[in-house]
This record gives structure tokens, sequence and C-alpha cells, in this order.
């Protein structure tokens, strides 16, 4: 399942207390289906302290051109780097970015597309609100479609191989060490369920959308918090998406 946004009124929100130092190294991915180029969009991010223009990152479209960004900027002018094709004919596609202490590199179904070494480093706020389907700073950039198996792992750089393996429908609790925020967003009523944290994510709008299966490991082989396996394996195996053990 995925949760479909209208690009004007919907998002989730979820408040996640703890510095996020993306100093060090990064990877922020997610699935998307985006049907048109105006405006800005956010797919997810997070900004320092809910406001204002200081620290930030996010996955995003561009204004024009309808190409997907991967946004750092901590203390300083920050980077930007674009995809440099058109993301947004409304089809799933995953995007992965990725710093590791010194690269920012940029990935479109599994092929690297931007490599940057321009980063200025930063930590974020103790306690960060995350949106997904726009800004977490104010009212703006609403996600126009689709979102599915939003993640995020702190001070880990996921590798290319295993970046082509989430483009290949593995779910990222394959990679489970750095794995700090993971919403597989499964179409359940408010909360949506976040498998590392425990902390679930509060849903204003949104609807449910088929998303192509995802690959999920055995539940030998997950490792989250024992407060979320009872209810949140039960939703994940009940929703369609495929266990896999090896």
């Amino acid at each position: 399942m995925a949760r479909t946004f209208d690009g004007s009124t919907e998002y989730i929100t979820h408040v996640r207390p703890g510095n996020l130092t993306s100093g060090q190294s990064a990877t922020m991915a997610a699935w998307f289906k985006h049907p048109n180029t105006s405006n800005a969009h956010i797919i997810m991010g997070v900004r320092n302290g809910d406001s204002g223009d200081g620290n930030w990152t996010s996955l995003r479209f561009g204004d024009d051109a309808g190409e997907i960004e991967w946004i750092h900027d901590f203390f300083g002018p920050g980077t930007k780097i674009s995809s440099g094709q058109q993301d947004d004919d409304d089809a799933w596609r995953h995007a992965c970015g990725t710093y590791n202490g010194t690269d920012m590199k940029l990935y479109i179904n599994g092929v690297l597309k931007t490599t940057s070494s321009s980063f200025t480093n930063g930590t974020l706020a103790t306690t960060n609100t995350w949106k997904i389907g726009r800004r977490s700073d104010f009212d703006a950039e609403y996600f126009n479609g689709e979102i599915a198996e939003v993640s995020w792992w702190n001070n880990v750089a996921l590798d290319a191989s295993q970046i082509l393996a989430l483009y290949n429908r593995f779910s990222p609790l394959f990679f489970p060490n750095g794995l700090d925020l993971y919403f597989p967003l499964i179409g359940r009523s408010s909360p949506e369920i976040e498998l590392m944290q425990s902390l679930n994510g509060t849903l204003t709008g949104t609807g449910n959308f088929d998303h192509p299966p995802i690959i999920y490991p055995s539940q030998s082989r997950i490792i989250i918090p024992p407060s979320a396996i009872s209810t949140s394996v039960r939703d994940l195996l009940g929703s369609g998406i495929i266990p896999f053990a090896r």
C-alpha cells in the first residue's frame, strides 16, 4: 500500500526527539508517483526547530523541469543536487539521497544520477518534526501524487548495492544498521505506524493507494522495538507485503 496526497491540504506529521547529525553521513529514501511539474513538491523532509531558514534536509520535486532534488542545508549555504531528468510522468520511481562524510549522491531507480562534494556540516534540533507530503516549517510545497516506503538512516550512507536492492523492492528493514525512521505507509487509519522509534505519524487527510509489493524480511530478521512488533508486523503482513527469508 501507499498514501495518496492531493497537492493542497494532505500530509503526515512525525515528531522525533533526539539529534539527527547529518554532518557525518545520512541516507533518505522513498518511492513516489507524481503526475505533473507545477511548483515544488516535498516528498519528505525535516527542518531544524520546525521553522525558519536554518538546517533542513529533504527529497523534493524542483520548481520546474520535473527533477527530483536532494537538499541539505546545514549552518550555511548547504547543497542541492538534482536528478537531471524528468521524474514526474506518473510512474512509480524510487529516490535515494546519501551523504558519506564527503560526497552527496542522488540515485533514481537504483542508478546514480548526481554527485557533489560541496556540503556544510551541522546538526538538526533536539526535537524534529518530519513532514511527508509538504514542507515541515510552513504551509507550502504540498505533494501531488503517491508516496510509499519512507525511510531515513542516521549516520549511515547506504552503498550502491544496497540502494539497488531498495529499488528491487527489498524493504529498508534488510539494512537495519542506522535505520532511524521507517514508514511503510501501509494505509491504516491514523496514526500510520513508524517501525523504528514506535513514534507513529499523524494523518492530515491522505487516502490509500496500491503500490507494487515489497519484499519483507521474515519475522526472525526484523529488528524493531519489541513494543511495535505485534501490531506492526501483523498490519504489514496483512497488507500484502511479501515475507522473505534466507
